[in-house]
């Protein structure tokens, strides 16, 4: 009765029964509506997002500053009249004394119930802004198993499909298992998750009601799980396989719903300092997983959107300008690949913006728009082409080159071996000048080999190359094979090899969505 009288309203340091009860059922609702309390992790459940007004629900209404002067002049005019007749002696000091006192009362009461107030009002903004947060890191940990999926099947040779094959089997008969940094980092969030979640329940303890828990944990059907070593991974190469992190994503979901079932259990009579712990744990909550879900959207920009010219610079993977330019190609390829990206994003804007009256400048702009993507198509098919000519050009002139040093190197011995042959049985060749150079100078009695006319060089040997002319050469031959293969090639065939790839970027739009 004492919550329900007027004495009570006037004062009491704590707020109405009616304006707590609606606080808790506000708090409770939202635990209870959110996804963080089903089973099974959801990946794909509704965006909307739980809204509370300033006011709560069933809220009496706060006692307004007229309210509070009209306490105080109620509590100084009782006050005055006691003193009129009953302590007439000591006026000055009672009038003081009480004045004083029924001010402080009265102030410190509105500092409390305000403070109270703004606590419980942080508390339910928090619970929304942690089921937001969740929402998100889930959705990253959708799209980076999607992502793995679709590289493991993309790497043995098959097409992507909706939904997508499962990758098992695959996985269990392979070793070689792809995307395997992304793979570990996606594990270390997920363990430090569930350490969050059980540091959260052990916080909780002092704050909740153990027998309402256990009935809780009955209707929810809570299994508590102590620790991760039930889902470790078991290769020898500490490589998680991709039905690994999917049981450590459902761990550490199971553990997220046994902590909203704990901050469900919380005593019927906590008081402030209660709330601040719940406050307290909410806010380390949204810490913890704002950084996890930054880390992994960091980890996913490092997997496919790096520059792959950032390497350490203690290597010298780069030095050579021909694989330069072979990243530039690729480089180059992701630019054409993501303007297509954007092109398909266009056309689907103004597939939403379709209708039946559309005029016809809105149905033109989206057949622009589509019959851009032929566009693009070419211009990928032409980077692919000058990638795959550089490609080819690293990979095997280096051993032409070091075939054709071994040869060069050769050379002068093989020359000067075929000179002293010729040499030795058939004499001298000379020209004419040498001839009437040799013949003016004096000699000695001997027999003298005689020279008709002047001897001619050989016009049947081919003058030598050096080597940069002949590696000019090997390019410029090079070259002109690549058109001739570019002219030859079918653009229909890349649109079906790159297909899979269009598949892919248009899902995880749709997930952005």
């Amino acid at each position: 009765m004492w919550r329900h009288s007027v004495f009570h309203d006037t004062f009491s340091i704590s707020l109405p029964k009616a304006e707590e009860a609606a606080f808790e059922e506000k708090f409770k609702y939202l635990i209870v509506t959110s996804p963080l309390l089903s089973e099974a992790l959801m990946f794909h459940h509704s965006k909307q997002k739980h809204r509370f007004s300033g006011q709560l629900p069933f809220q009496a209404p706060r006692t307004p500053k007229l309210g509070i002067a009209s306490n105080l002049i109620t509590s100084l005019v009782l006050l005055f009249g006691a003193e009129r007749y009953a302590f007439r002696h000591r006026l000055p000091l009672f009038t003081l004394t009480c004045s004083t006192t029924a001010s402080l009362f009265f102030f410190y009461r509105y500092r409390r119930l305000s403070s109270i107030r703004q606590l419980y009002h942080t508390v339910l903004s928090k619970v929304q802004s942690f089921i937001e947060q969740c929402d998100a890191f889930d959705t990253k940990i959708h799209r980076i198993l999607i992502t793995i999926q679709e590289i493991e099947l993309v790497s043995r040779g098959y097409r992507l499909s909706t939904p997508l094959s499962p990758i098992s089997r695959i996985e269990q008969n392979s070793k070689k298992r792809k995307c395997v940094h992304l793979r570990n980092r996606l594990a270390s969030v997920l363990r430090r998750a569930f350490i969050v979640h059980e540091q959260g329940i052990i916080d909780l303890v002092d704050v909740i009601d153990k027998q309402h828990l256990l009935g809780l944990y009955e209707m929810y059907n809570v299994d508590s799980m102590a620790s991760l070593s039930g889902v470790e991974s078991s290769d020898d190469d500490d490589t998680f396989s991709l039905d690994q992190l999917k049981q450590l994503t459902q761990a550490m979901h199971l553990k997220r719903r046994e902590c909203m079932v704990h901050f469900l259990a919380l005593g019927v009579d906590i008081d402030k300092n209660g709330w601040k712990v719940v406050n307290d744990i909410l806010s380390q909550f949204l810490k913890e997983f704002e950084a996890f879900t930054n880390e992994m959207v960091e980890a996913l920009d490092a997997e496919f959107y790096k520059p792959i010219n950032e390497f350490d610079s203690k290597t010298n993977k780069f030095q050579d300008s021909r694989l330069k330019l072979f990243v530039h190609r690729l480089s180059s390829l992701e630019q054409e690949l993501r303007t297509i990206e954007a092109k398909i994003y266009l056309c689907n804007e103004g597939v939403r913006q379709l209708n039946s009256e559309s005029t016809q400048e809105t149905k033109e702009k989206l057949m622009s728009d589509y019959m851009t993507v032929q566009k693009g198509f070419e211009n990928m098919l032409l980077e692919w082409e000058n990638g795959k000519e550089a490609l080819q050009s690293y990979l095997e002139l280096p051993s032409e080159i070091a075939t054709r040093e071994k040869i060069v190197a050769a050379a002068p011995a093989v020359e000067e071996q075929d000179i002293q042959e010729e040499t030795e049985g058939k004499g001298i060749i000379l020209d004419s000048e040498d001839v009437a150079d040799i013949l003016n100078l004096p000699s000695k009695a001997s027999v003298y080999e005689a020279i008709a006319g002047v001897v001619e060089k050989n016009g049947k040997e081919r003058p030598k190359k050096s080597r940069n002319e002949r590696i000019e050469e090997m390019k410029v031959r090079r070259a002109q094979e690549a058109e001739q293969r570019a002219k030859r090639l079918d653009s229909e065939t890349m649109v079906h090899e790159l297909k899979s790839v269009l598949d892919k970027r248009n899902t995880d739009l749709e997930l952005q969505e």
